[in-house]
C-alpha cells in the first residue's frame, strides 16, 4: 500500500514538473528563430524613423541600418508597433514585438528594463535656441527658474536637460510627441532652450530657415545609440550583436551614416 501511494506520488510530481516545463514561454530568441522573423518596435523620430507619407513605408537611418543587420542575418524584418520613448520596453514583457529596432539611446534607466546592443553609433547633444536669443553666453545662465526648457516625457534627452538644467523651469510634452515639435515650441516662444540632437536641428532647419540657432559652442557630451531586447534575452542580444559587428567593421553601417549627415559629419562612430 504504501509503495502504491509512493509510486503515485512520484507519477504525479514528474508530471507536474513536465506540465510547468511545458508551460514556459517560448523565447524571444526561439521565435525569431523558428519564423525566421524579427518583430521590431519603433519610435517615430525622424530622420531616424519614420513612416514614409508616399510609399507607406518605414524609412530613415535607424530603419535602414535594422534591414541591413536583418538582411545579415537572414531574417524577415517586421515592423510590429509604433511605441513611445516611456514605455518602448513593456512589449518584451507581453510578446508583443521581439527588438526595438529604432532609434534608442543607451542611459542606465533604460538598462533597467532592457537590453541593449553594441552601440551603432553617438549622438552628440548641444543647446538651442532662438536665432535672436542674447541673454545666455553660458550654461549657468540658462540654469536659472526664470528660463524655461522644454522636454518629450521619457525622452533621453529629458535625462541630459534635468542633469545640466536641474534649476531651469521644465515645459514638459507627453510621451510619443514628435521631437521636431520642441523646435517649434521654442519658434513660438513657448520655451526658451532645448537640449538636442544636431542631425534634428538640420532637419527642422531645412523646412523652417534659420530660426533656431546653438546657445553655446561646442557639444555638452555625445551618448550611444542601439537597438535593444528584453532584459532576459541575451541570446537574441549575441545574434543581433554579431551581425551589428559585422556591419561595423565592414564600413556597411558608416555608409548610412554618411547618407543622412550629407557631406557634415555630425554623429559618433564606433572605434
Amino acid at each position: 500500500m504504501l509503495r502504491s501511494l509512493f509510486v503515485l506520488g512520484l507519477s504525479l510530481f514528474l508530471l507536474a514538473g513536465t506540465s510547468l516545463h511545458a508551460a514556459e514561454p517560448e523565447s524571444a530568441y526561439d521565435r525569431v528563430m523558428r519564423t525566421n522573423t524579427l518583430r521590431c518596435a519603433y519610435v517615430t523620430t525622424a530622420p531616424y524613423a519614420y513612416k514614409d507619407l508616399q510609399t507607406g513605408e518605414m524609412a530613415g537611418l535607424s530603419i535602414e541600418i535594422a534591414n541591413e543587420v536583418a538582411k545579415a542575418l537572414h531574417l524577415t524584418l517586421e515592423w510590429a508597433a509604433e511605441v513611445g520613448f516611456a514605455d518602448f520596453a513593456e512589449g518584451f514583457r507581453t510578446g508583443r514585438y521581439d527588438a526595438f529596432c529604432g532609434a534608442l539611446t543607451i542611459t542606465p534607466p533604460r538598462a533597467r528594463v532592457a537590453a541593449f546592443t553594441s552601440p551603432l553609433f553617438y549622438v552628440p547633444y548641444r543647446v538651442y535656441g532662438r536665432k535672436d536669443e542674447q541673454r545666455f553666453h553660458a550654461l549657468s545662465d540658462i540654469n536659472q527658474p526664470s528660463v524655461t526648457v522644454a522636454t518629450v516625457d521619457g525622452e533621453a534627452f529629458q535625462f541630459v536637460t534635468r542633469l545640466y538644467l536641474p534649476h531651469a523651469h521644465e515645459y514638459n510634452l507627453p510621451n510619443m510627441t514628435p521631437p521636431g515639435q520642441l523646435f517649434v515650441d521654442v519658434a513660438d516662444k513657448k520655451a526658451d532652450a532645448i537640449i538636442h540632437d544636431p542631425l534634428l536641428m538640420a532637419m527642422y532647419a531645412q523646412s523652417n530657415g534659420d530660426k533656431i540657432k546653438p546657445l553655446l559652442p561646442g557639444v555638452l557630451e555625445s551618448r550611444p545609440h542601439g537597438f535593444a531586447v528584453g532584459p532576459k534575452d541575451l541570446a537574441l542580444l549575441h545574434v543581433l550583436d554579431t551581425a551589428i559587428l559585422t556591419l561595423q567593421t565592414t564600413g556597411v553601417i558608416d555608409s548610412i551614416l554618411k547618407k543622412y549627415e550629407k557631406g557634415t559629419p555630425v554623429l559618433g562612430r564606433v572605434r
